[in-house]
């Protein structure tokens, strides 16, 4: 078993109650209870959940990679580069929109996904195994 695999999907796992309870209320919910339209609010939904599944399919795949004997790391590199979009849009918006990194800190939990998943393929690479 990969343990840095294992702990990046525990991270990613760990993303989407905080997703979910912590960032409904603060958004999607402000949202649904707005003035907008049905037809912006149903699309906006739809990318909260869609961002919701996209965690959860990722920590699926994580913790596949992470016990899995199969070579995972094209997938694993996916999820790296789906997470770093994920803290780059974070960080950009935070710092052009907010003017800091602090008020919207979630790049930080998505760049720990990164890192761990990376420190993981590094030891699959190194031990020979997929």
């Amino acid at each position: 078993m990969n343990k840095w695999l294992l702990a990046a999907s525990l991270l990613s796992a760990l993303i989407v109650p905080a997703h979910v309870f912590g960032g409904g209320p603060e958004f999607h919910q402000v949202l649904l209870e707005s003035d907008l339209s049905d037809h912006v609010k149903a699309g906006f939904s739809t990318i909260w959940h869609f961002t919701t599944l996209s965690m959860l399919i990722n920590s699926a795949v994580l913790l596949m990679a992470a016990i899995s004997r199969l070579d995972m790391r094209t997938a694993v590199w996916a999820v790296m580069a789906q997470y770093a979009a994920f803290a780059g849009l974070f960080a950009f918006y935070g710092m052009s929109r907010l003017g800091n990194l602090t008020d919207l800190p979630q790049w930080t939990a998505f760049l720990g996904v990164v890192v761990l998943a990376a420190l993981g393929l590094r030891v699959t690479t190194n031990k020979g195994l997929a």
